[in-house]
Parts: structure tokens; sequence; C-alpha cells
């Protein structure tokens, strides 16, 4: 069984409140640090890690995450799917430029 845990999560977390133990990781560089969730843009996907010792990010990014793509039937070779993900692309760069 988890043990539910305080993270100060960034406003946009989608995980905020459900975090645990097990969500506690250590990074490649020995920092301790736990993955925020954030929102989602057609197959792209936001999120963060947060250093658990200073409350800072470590790093935010967006995702490309093929499965949704795939389970949502978009096949790459239609022009409007293109423009779709195009579109989703942006509207992912500008939550990453507005959340640094």
């Amino acid at each position: 069984m988890s043990t539910a845990i305080r993270i100060d999560c960034p406003v946009w977390c989608c995980d905020s409140a459900r975090h645990s133990v097990d969500d506690v990781m250590t990074s490649t560089d020995g920092r301790i640090i736990i993955g925020h969730s954030g929102p989602q843009f057609g197959p792209w996907s936001a999120g963060s890690d947060t250093d658990i010792s200073t409350g800072k990010t470590v790093e935010l990014s967006v995702a490309f995450d093929e499965v949704v793509l795939k389970e949502r039937g978009y096949f790459i070779s239609e022009p409007d799917v293109l423009r779709r993900i195009a579109s989703e692309a942006l509207a992912a760069a500008e939550w990453l430029e507005a959340n640094r």
C-alpha cells in the first residue's frame, strides 16, 4: 500500500494530492525527485520533475506519445491529421514557454 506524501506541485500538475512514495525516484545525478504530469495536447504530454530537497523544477518538458496517436486512430498519411498534430504541438510549445 502506498503512503501519501505532501509535495508542493505546480499549479498545472494533474497528480496533485495523489502523489505517493512510489512516485519518488533518484535521478541519474543522484537527486531525489518526483515527477509531475501536466496537461495533454493531443499526442503531446507535458510534465516536470521536482528536486524534493530544494523544491525546484529539475526539468520541464513536453513529450510525444505515439500510443495516444494510435489510440485516436490518427494516420500521419492524412494532411488534416498533420495539421491537427502541428496545432497541438504549437499549443504545447506555448504552454512550455509560459511555464518556464
